[in-house]
């Protein structure tokens, strides 16, 4: 895979931002501690997968799942995500290496890696 070279984004500082209102925002802001660790382990082991990631509630990954969809629409405490799906100056994608770039994504599947739906470390472009 490619390098890549995004916008720092300061993601304690997104979720300190998330609203105090909502079904969604309540339960980001009620496990916000536990996102930051898990975060913090993600960084410490270079984005391989990771083991022994606990459980998500469900409720939290709804919310993250949530979340990462109004940051694509462009709104909310996220919205970095589409704009740097929008101003991304990689010419190819970084997985394949063929030209042009066709959407944002996630290194690890949200699916199994909830915890991870906004972190900034885990969105990629690509084709």
């Amino acid at each position: 895979m490619k390098p890549l070279f995004l916008d720092e984004v300061d993601d304690a500082k997104l979720l300190q931002a998330v609203p105090a209102n909502g079904k969604h925002n309540l339960e980001i802001i009620k496990h916000q501690s536990e996102i930051l660790e898990q975060y913090a382990k993600y960084r410490n082991v270079l984005r391989r997968p990771l083991r022994g990631t606990p459980p998500i509630a469900s409720g939290l990954k709804k919310a993250l799942h949530a979340k990462y969809a109004e940051g694509r629409g462009g709104s909310g405490a996220f919205s970095f995500i589409e704009h740097r799906a929008e101003r991304c100056q990689l010419r190819s994608c970084p997985y394949c290496g063929r030209g042009g770039l066709g959407t944002m994504g996630h290194y690890l599947p949200k699916g199994h890696f909830s915890w991870f739906s906004v972190y900034s470390w885990d969105l990629v472009p690509f084709c």
